[in-house]
């Protein structure tokens, strides 16, 4: 049995574009694919029940296209590394698996894994001795390397499961709460792949209002979140179509790589400010209250396009990138509340949480990174710009169904209640004077954590800048304030 291979699945629930197994095939021992269903990640209560769900589908999938190959996937239950080292010591076997950039916790056990003699391999254009300046071309390099081809059939082993996915989710009493279309696996991955690409011409007028975007946009990042699909197989996927769409789909595959990247080079911004001086005036920007928190969190806000995203959220595990930036924005400039706390709730919700994108995006939605522009969007605009028939609000938020557009569209903080028998939220504040508060307060901070961005090498590093705030950065071009 000493001519065995595990190969250890992670976040790359696929045989296609896996180096991992591709390499152990290559070695000519007999792969052992195996997951291990890990109590840090089952007890952590980070991810909502349905991202589980998704997450249980797409073992199973998984399981189904090993079997085609002529093997099977093992399951297994325990400490990841512990149990890995056990067994490859009782058969003698090696130990392979894909580097992964998933936070703290899992890129030091990843560290400890490769001391312990198992074998990691890049399968992503992440570069993990620190960003260069030629990043965007190693990116290109490796979205267009050729993916090699898997063999027909995977020979067969004597390893057995020790549980399956159907007792993991009893033990956990994992049980759906949302009303979720997302369904995982590789086989749901590349269906969705190729529904995309034939209606990708609308994507560029849905992907900016949240209700287009629930099935206008590719739907691909829950699949991206557990490797069910590769970002390298959909972007060659779309080079072979016409359509001028698919440059503007292409640049935000490479932004996936980008803020995984960031992720890699400061593994604690899932919970620190990036920029120090954030981190060191946090009094003067936050005034927690956790009644104008779970406000928030509910929907209860008093503005429809906050409270309508914000119960889409829980209701479907789902939201646009405009939505969630503007959630954001709400949350931390206009209610003065930490990033953090929204932050984890998203990312609780969210059927595609992405540890890198979504703290990425917090950090710099919220301005704690110092060298991006504070964005504050404009609720009310933002609802007349991107859902002006009222239909998204109207769809998530039970109480404006019988309102009129006009009182829907009208400003909360100038329009009568009485119109409507007050039974809709009156604001939770001012969003004007609020607005204006958090410009006064980011000014001086702001050019504070610019100049620590440009003196400190060191930061500027960790920060990982690229585009846009990597020029600003050497132009020593102070990022300013928008209203969008």
């Amino acid at each position: 049995m000493n001519n065995l291979i595990f190969v250890w699945h992670r976040r790359d629930l696929r045989v296609r574009d896996n180096r991992a197994l591709a390499e152990a095939i290559n070695t000519g021992r007999t792969v052992v694919p195996i997951f291990v269903f890990d109590p840090h990640f089952w007890e952590s209560n980070s991810y909502c029940p349905d991202r589980l769900i998704f997450l249980l589908e797409s073992l199973q999938d998984l399981a189904e296209h090993y079997r085609k190959l002529g093997t099977e996937l093992v399951f297994w239950e325990g400490k990841a590394v512990r149990e890995l080292t056990k067994l490859s010591k009782e058969y003698g076997a090696l130990v392979y698996f894909n580097r992964d950039t998933n936070g703290e916790y899992g890129m030091n056990r990843d560290d400890v894994a490769e001391n312990l003699g198992f074998v990691g391999w890049d399968n992503d254009a992440i570069q993990r001795d620190g960003r260069t300046k030629d990043w965007s071309d190693q990116a290109r390099a490796f979205f267009e390397m050729e993916i090699p081809e898997l063999p027909n059939t995977i020979s067969g082993h004597q390893i057995r499961s020790i549980t399956t996915p159907e007792a993991v989710k009893t033990k956990y009493q994992v049980t759906s709460e949302k009303d979720s279309p997302e369904q995982g696996g590789s086989t749901q991955a590349h269906q969705r792949l190729e529904e995309f690409l034939a209606e990708i011409q609308s994507y560029t007028k849905s992907i900016s209002k949240p209700l287009a975007a629930e099935t206008g946009t590719s739907r691909l990042s829950a699949h991206f979140s557990l490797g069910t699909i590769s970002v390298r197989e959909v972007y060659q996927a779309t080079q072979t179509i016409e359509a001028k769409q698919k440059s503007f789909f292409t640049t935000r595959l490479f932004w996936n790589q980008h803020f995984t990247q960031k992720l890699q080079d400061n593994p604690t911004l899932d919970r620190i400010a990036a920029n120090p001086v954030f981190e060191q005036n946090y009094d003067l920007i936050y005034q927690p209250d956790q009644e104008k928190f779970q406000a928030w969190c509910q929907g209860k806000t008093g503005y429809p396009l906050v409270d309508a995203s914000m119960r889409a959220l829980v209701s479907i595990g789902f939201l646009n990138f405009r939505m969630r930036a503007m959630c954001a924005s709400f949350l931390t400039y206009i209610l003065k509340q930490p990033w953090q706390w929204g932050a984890d709730f998203m990312f609780y919700h969210l059927i595609d949480a992405d540890r890198a994108i979504n703290y990425s995006q917090w950090q710099m939605q919220s301005g704690m990174v110092g060298v991006h522009p504070n964005r504050i969007y404009n609720p009310t605009t933002n609802l007349q710009k991107h859902d002006p028939q009222g239909e998204y609000v109207c769809k998530y938020v039970s109480e404006l169904h019988d309102a009129s557009l006009e009182f829907i569209m009208s400003d909360p903080e100038s329009r009568q209640d009485t119109l409507f028998r007050d039974t809709y939220i009156k604001p939770i504040v001012s969003y004007v004077s609020e607005m204006r508060s958090a410009r006064e307060i980011y000014k001086d901070l702001n050019t504070k954590a610019f100049h620590r961005v440009q003196t400190d090498p060191e930061l500027r590093a960790h920060l990982s800048l690229s585009g846009a705030a990597g020029r600003r950065t050497r132009k020593k071009q102070l990022p300013d304030t928008k209203e969008v």
